[in-house]
């Protein structure tokens, strides 16, 4: 495996590290397997990265004291609009990543929204994740996770969901995951897979939101 680090100590860093050529056995055996991997950083507002669901990916964050990003995990599945499915250049099967970013301005009522109300709009009552991911346990404070027919109770989000489904028209949202990023131990550091959801998630999007700062 690649020794890629993505740490450093003069500026922030958040992001992905991606094995897509790596399969169960790559984590079970002592001895380090020879794939690749791949490191896509998310620290500017509006970055994103596409990539296979059934890909093992983690991962790592380390910014300055008091900063909180949040981040956006959209699950996607292909779409059930036979037009759409004829018009689309994509397939529906993706077989690597795609790297952009959309212009920060459109994060702005989302990401005022997020902050200001999380604990009420998007409280983890209305929006409860999962107990426990991959064997460890989750965080309700910092995770959300709005399942399709619940979008219409955070417009501001459905707008994000809508965007992502006009860019990407071969996909369909299912559900989306909501994470604010505090410390290094923040998210999923541990190598995963988003298949695990259900076989019919098929892309995941994950994407920078926007960050604030503490007083405290």
């Amino acid at each position: 495996m690649d020794s890629l680090s993505p740490w450093t100590q003069d500026r922030d860093n958040n992001g992905l590290f991606f094995a897509p050529d790596c399969n169960d056995l790559c984590f079970l055996r002592e001895v380090e397997c020879n794939h690749n991997h791949h490191q896509v950083s998310l620290n500017k507002v509006g970055e994103y990265v596409a990539f296979p669901s059934m890909w093992y990916h983690h991962g790592y964050f380390s910014v300055k004291r008091r900063k909180t990003v949040i981040q956006a995990q959209l699950f996607a599945m292909p779409t059930r609009n036979p037009t759409a499915q004829r018009s689309t250049r994509l397939t529906t099967k993706m077989e690597t990543f795609i790297v952009r970013r959309i212009d920060r301005c459109v994060l702005d009522e989302l990401t005022k929204d997020l902050v200001g109300k999380w604990n009420t709009r998007y409280s983890k009552k209305l929006f409860p994740p999962a107990k426990s991911f991959d064997g460890g346990h989750v965080n309700s404070d910092k995770n959300r996770h709005i399942p399709s027919d619940k979008y219409h109770q955070v417009p501001q989000l459905e707008n994000l969901v809508r965007m992502f489904e006009q860019k990407y028209n071969h996909l369909c949202i299912d559900s989306v995951w909501l994470l604010q990023k505090e410390r290094n131990n923040d998210g999923f550091p541990g190598w995963h897979r988003d298949f695990a959801l259900g076989q019919k998630i098929t892309t995941t999007i994950v994407i920078n939101v926007g960050s604030y700062t503490s007083s405290g």
